[in-house]
């Protein structure tokens, strides 16, 4: 004999799920037929070649060099600033253009990282800014070329433009005259995972990947905000004015957390935010009490990110580094402190 309530309750299951299947499909159908009718203006024609251009088509860009990896190009403009992009992309969809109606979203799959280059090759000339050029290819696999490029000169720092949204990090260089040099041309500092100037070390120099408004690199629905690109490339202009004479030095080795703990650390984020929605639920918090933690934990979380890159050490302690470092090398990084339960204790309690 049937369960009632548990036809009842696979159901509603369905329906839910038939919901959002059919919200989903609605989504991308809308997504499919909107850019059919992008359109892109003449400004743009030149990034337009890059995000849909061939890896090959790059060749005439520098000199190549085949490395284990794949391929990387390098261009010798006499300058003391590296800059750095990938080549290599997740997607190989061919949309380009705005919505007719929106002149300020840009819909394409390779802007991560052709937006880079393009900004490199074509936009920081009109400055009358000159950079060494270095175009990678295999950053999205965490294989970057970018580990076999060596030269006798010494950068006075590297720049890279592959980070989405408008903040910049840093990684592994966390030089204090660098990141106030960073922090003075107004640049929120935040914690990222990885790109082609992490396997940099070795140039001795600092290095930042700089926010250029762009957003779902690897989705069929990536974009970029024009506006906020624009602003990124200003607040670039005016730190290169500033500081393209200065050498801010990199000692590696020397990080203030282990290799890939950036990685680690985004992802113990995100399972710490997981986990304290799960427990809002367990507790039987209304959504918009919920909501509000997870508003109060992300302002916390972005504060205790801050004091952590302004001191010298991510650690408190000798002692706690040691330990830390052996439970890193050991695999068992999910046993780093949690801030879940620091956030539980000092805001909630």
């Amino acid at each position: 004999m049937n369960n009632p309530k548990k036809e009842k309750s696979k159901k509603r299951k369905d329906q839910k799920n038939s919901f959002f299947l059919t919200e989903f499909n609605q989504e991308k159908i809308a997504f499919s037929k909107m850019i059919k009718e992008i359109v892109c203006p003449k400004a743009y024609k030149k990034l337009r070649s890059r995000c849909l251009s061939s890896i090959e088509s790059f060749s005439d860009e520098g000199v190549v060099t085949n490395t284990p990896n794949g391929p990387l190009i390098f261009r010798d403009n006499d300058s003391d600033i590296l800059a750095v992009a990938h080549l290599d992309t997740v997607r190989q969809d061919r949309h380009f253009g705005f919505e007719k109606s929106k002149s300020d979203i840009l819909y394409n799959c390779q802007l991560d990282d052709r937006l880079g280059a393009w900004i490199i090759l074509d936009v920081l000339p009109e400055h009358d800014i000159t950079v060494d050029v270095l175009l990678t290819t295999e950053e999205e696999s965490c294989m970057s070329t970018a580990e076999y490029f060596t030269h006798n000169k010494q950068y006075n720092w590297l720049v890279e433009f592959d980070r989405a949204g408008t903040d910049v990090v840093t990684y592994k260089y966390r030089n204090t005259n660098w990141l106030n040099a960073l922090r003075n041309e107004g640049n929120r500092i935040k914690f990222g995972s990885y790109s082609d100037i992490c396997v940099l070390e070795h140039l001795e120099a600092q290095a930042v990947n700089w926010g250029i408004g762009s957003y779902d690199g690897h989705n069929r629905e990536s974009w970029c905000s024009i506006s906020e690109l624009n602003k990124a490339i200003d607040r670039f202009v005016e730190f290169y004015k500033i500081n393209h004479e200065i050498y801010f030095p990199h000692e590696p080795g020397r990080n203030c957390y282990p290799e890939k703990k950036s990685f680690i650390y985004d992802e113990l984020d995100e399972l710490e935010l997981q986990a304290l929605d799960q427990e809002a639920i367990n507790k039987g918090l209304s959504d918009q009490e919920r909501f509000d933690r997870y508003e109060q934990y992300l302002n916390w979380f972005d504060n205790e990110q801050d004091k952590i890159l302004e001191r010298e050490s991510f650690y408190n302690s000798p002692e706690e580094e040691q330990d830390q470092t052996q439970q890193y090398s050991s695999g068992s990084y999910l046993t780093f402190p949690s801030l879940r339960q620091k956030f539980d204790h000092r805001i909630l309690n």
